[in-house]
């Protein structure tokens, strides 16, 4: 119909605080690498994998975010898994902030395409490494912000070792890639707004 389509993607949050958040009460063997999962136990995310890839990696503390009661109506929450796999269930936004910030790695995974997950602008923002599904939009957006993985549990188990072994890169890359995504959103926003001011002039 002649109209022009502009895409304004969500913005990088600034969740950094004034001085670091203390850890929430519920981390757990802080000698041990701890790995945030960004969780909801929806439908689109492959949480068995998640689930038998953190079973496998007793080394490390896991945490699962969210309602886990949406699949664990029926099932034991203690079948198969490790001691150090922890379900958070739903927390404060508080501690949810403070267990990123502490996390030594964030994993936000998906099953579908055509999805930016909101986990993984909030782990740029804290400087974390990062770990994505592999799908086509995450990849083309995020670059190489972050390591991408299938969603079976030995990719994922694999993955989150290869970054523990070059964090110190990772978070470099991130840094670096949340000054180009920064910029992008600004170039969106400024076309945006001269688009919205060219209509307004025309009435």
């Amino acid at each position: 119909m002649g109209g022009r389509a502009a895409v304004l993607q969500d913005k990088i949050p600034e969740l950094r605080a004034g001085k670091p958040r203390a850890r929430p009460g519920f981390m757990q063997e802080l000698d041990k690498p701890q790995i945030m999962f960004v969780t909801m136990f929806d439908p689109d995310e492959p949480i068995d994998a998640i689930i038998e890839a953190s079973r496998r990696m007793p080394e490390y503390v896991c945490y699962l975010t969210g309602n886990y009661k949406k699949i664990f109506r029926n099932r034991s929450l203690d079948e198969n898994v490790e001691t150090s796999t922890i379900f958070t269930g739903f927390v404060s936004d508080e501690d949810y902030l403070s267990l990123m910030e502490n996390s030594d790695l964030v994993v936000v995974l998906t099953k579908k395409d055509l999805i930016l997950n909101c986990g993984a602008y909030e782990a740029i923002s804290f400087n974390k490494p990062l770990i994505l599904s592999d799908t086509a939009t995450l990849r083309d957006y995020f670059n190489n912000i972050a390591v991408y993985t299938k969603n079976d549990s030995r990719n994922i188990e694999e993955s989150i070792k290869c970054c523990l072994a070059v964090s110190d890169s990772m978070v470099a890359n991130v840094i670096d890639g949340k000054v180009e995504l920064k910029g992008d959103w600004e170039n969106r926003f400024i076309d945006i707004n001269e688009q919205i001011k060219s209509i307004e002039g025309c009435r």
